[in-house]
């Protein structure tokens, strides 16, 4: 894979994490 795949891959992963905490806080 090329890295410019991976960032974008990365940032997907990030952002859909980061709603999910914002959606459930701890």
């Amino acid at each position: 894979m090329e890295p410019g795949i991976l960032a974008l891959l990365g940032m997907g992963i990030a952002g859909v994490w980061t709603l999910g905490r914002r959606s459930h806080p701890a």
